[in-house]
């Protein structure tokens, strides 16, 4: 009875803390216009510094997510596609904000078929959003301002497309 309980629980925090799906959140305006640190961590492609990155791109996205994250796997194709659609103008970079390791990372991403960088967020950038739900997602500009954000699980690739278009004009 007692595992049970525990596991029930356990259960309702994990889809309570993805149970954003689908949706965006008015966080975005508190968090659009803010500047984030520049960052270094480990990922699955080397070091990823994100000043480095925005030399050579026009935006970098942050995918935020967990390893334990239903939704936040089925956002990794997604992404994957669309890494290779804007390589050049956006960067793509996924950061557990979770407890998860680097091991977990790689498996994450060889099991998706990532090949943009996987990580740990180790500076803590998540904690520029007011809310820990994931996935959830920056489009960050060549100062490093956040010009976009998104709480919630990915709709279809033409969303992001949109999005997308909208700041590479």
């Amino acid at each position: 009875m007692k595992k049970s309980f525990i596991f029930i629980t356990l259960f309702v925090l994990l889809f309570a803390s993805c149970a954003t799906a689908g949706t965006e959140t008015t966080i975005e305006e508190e968090i659009t216009g803010k500047v984030i640190p520049d960052f270094k961590t480990q990922t699955t492609q080397g070091t990823f510094r994100l000043s480095e990155v925005l030399e050579t791109n026009d935006f970098v996205l942050i995918n935020f997510w967990g390893g334990s994250c239903v939704p936040c796997k089925k956002a990794l194709p997604v992404l994957e596609s669309l890494s290779k659609k804007y390589e050049g103008k956006i960067a793509f970079i996924s950061l557990s904000q979770w407890n998860d390791t680097m091991a977990t990372a790689k498996e994450v991403a060889k099991t998706y078929g990532v090949t943009y960088p996987v990580g740990i967020d180790t500076a803590n950038i998540h904690e520029y959003r007011d809310t820990e739900p994931v996935p959830g997602f920056f489009l960050v500009d060549k100062n490093r301002v956040v010009v976009w954000e998104r709480l919630g699980a990915p709709l279809d690739e033409e969303y992001y497309i949109e999005i997308f278009n909208q700041y590479l004009k």
